[in-house]
């Protein structure tokens, strides 16, 4: 059950990172979550390769090499790349909690 949650919850972090100007980048990550998550994989290589791939999007994000809003736009007093970052580490965390399942 609680995996079913975490596939609708991570769905709709995609869907809410439509309007972002980088969506390109978040949304797809949070899809290929809950595709991950849905399948219940166990694949070393496939986990692995997602693993790197969302820990290389959240240190270009925090360090403001992929941030393409150049303005300052601070909700819940957090800058946008911040915001993204725990995203991706959350998505990190529930891969790996729902994978050792």
């Amino acid at each position: 059950m609680a995996n079913k949650i975490a596939v609708i919850v991570f769905l709709a972090f995609g869907l809410l990172n439509l309007n972002d100007p980088d969506w390109y980048l978040w949304t797809p990550m949070y899809f290929i979550t809950a595709a991950i998550i849905f399948s219940k994989t166990k694949n070393k290589f496939t986990l692995n390769i997602f693993y790197l791939t969302v820990i290389v999007l959240v240190v270009l994000s925090l360090t403001g090499t992929i941030t393409l809003d150049k303005e300052v736009d601070s909700m819940v007093g957090m800058v946008e790349n911040k915001r993204e970052a725990i995203g991706g580490v959350f998505s990190i965390c529930s891969v790996w909690f729902f994978s050792r399942k």
